[in-house]
């Protein structure tokens, strides 16, 4: 088992959580070990043998964190005209499930939008991401909610 109880972890469809405790279910004939992880408002249960990278991670440190939010001072890429091949595109890079492509799908969306309109699925999209990202800074830096915003915001407003 890679994690213990009261770890802090973060899980890639709830976010930010905490390890409450480990159960043994026994599902579909077979008994597996679980991680009971509390995030937010929903309590879930990750196999412990499923616990890696597409599920469970531990909470990115300080320096990487900060390496992560100079992806969003980049030059921003082209997204393609196209709704239909835009929103797969972005739909691909969200199920890559890495902060990485979170801040680029912000950084090309913002990009974006400072010469066209977004789209409903773009700004849905945009909103996601940055929700995801938010949880991570607080967990990740400590820093309350609303200051992680105001820091966003002026990391964005430089693209």
């Amino acid at each position: 088992m890679n994690y213990q109880i009261d770890d802090q972890v973060v899980h890639w469809s709830h976010g930010p959580g905490k390890i409450i405790g480990i159960d043994e279910k026994r599902l579909s004939g077979r008994t597996r070990l679980y991680y009971v992880v509390e995030a937010g408002r929903t309590t879930i249960w990750v196999p412990v043998d499923e616990a890696g990278e597409k599920s469970l991670r531990l909470p990115s440190t300080l320096l990487e964190f900060k390496e992560l939010l100079n992806l969003l001072t980049g030059p921003g890429e082209e997204l393609p005209d196209h709704q239909f091949q835009r929103r797969s595109e972005l739909s691909e890079r969200m199920q890559k499930r890495s902060l990485n492509d979170i801040c680029f799908v912000i950084r090309d969306l913002i990009f974006r939008s400072t010469s066209r309109k977004l789209n409903r699925n773009d700004v849905d999209v945009l909103k996601r991401a940055k929700e995801f990202l938010l949880s991570e800074w607080e967990l990740s830096l400590g820093i309350p909610r609303a200051r992680a915003q105001l820091e966003l915001q002026d990391y964005l407003e430089t693209i």
